[in-house]
């Protein structure tokens, strides 16, 4: 698949692949989370698995750490034991139902695979990464805007880094590529 055909694909999972070789266990961790959560909303009696899970993600939690925590969260989904297998799942799970939106947490969480985004350090301005952790505490998105303004100022001009930030029809959430990288997240 090259980058127009993954740009004009209308199979979520199939967005997926080209996202195979790059992803961190971490973006596969928010990416899983990210379809549970907004797709089918987990019980309160699950609230506590999903509470770790999140914060094995938040934390960097190494490998072994982050894949008992998704097999805690994964329950009694089918988990193979890696967290692409989990979120190929889920993927799948929910893509009959919601292909427009696990498309656009494909795009939210791993960024377009065919366009590497390099990330001076100048970029990452106290302005810049104060926004992008408040939105990161508060899981309140609405100043991604300003976050282009602001990655702007420091010299940004990366066409996908600001366009992202100023999509009005993108949801923003924790796993954001654009506030990982302000943040020096993987």
């Amino acid at each position: 698949m090259n980058e127009a055909e993954w740009l004009a694909c209308d199979n979520p999972t199939a967005m997926l692949g080209p996202v195979r070789e790059t992803a961190s266990d971490r973006k596969l961790g928010f990416f899983s989370v990210l379809c549970q959560w907004v797709l089918c909303p987990i019980t309160s009696g699950d609230l506590e698995v999903y509470k770790a899970f999140e914060q094995a993600l938040l934390s960097n939690a190494p490998g072994p750490a982050l894949r008992v925590a998704a097999e805690q969260f994964a329950g009694y989904w089918e988990f193979d034991g890696t967290l692409w297998g989990f979120a190929n799942y889920m993927a799948v799970r929910h893509a009959g139902h919601h292909p427009d939106k696990i498309r656009s947490f494909v795009l939210e969480v791993f960024g377009n695979p065919f366009r590497p985004v390099d990330f001076p350090s100048g970029w990452r301005t106290s302005t810049s990464v104060a926004l992008a952790s408040q939105m990161y505490e508060s899981r309140t998105f609405d100043a991604m805007p300003i976050l282009a303004d602001a990655l702007q100022d420091a010299g940004c001009n990366s066409d996908d880094i600001l366009d992202h930030c100023r999509d009005p029809k993108q949801v923003h959430v924790r796993g954001c590529w654009v506030a990982d990288l302000v943040l020096g997240k993987e």
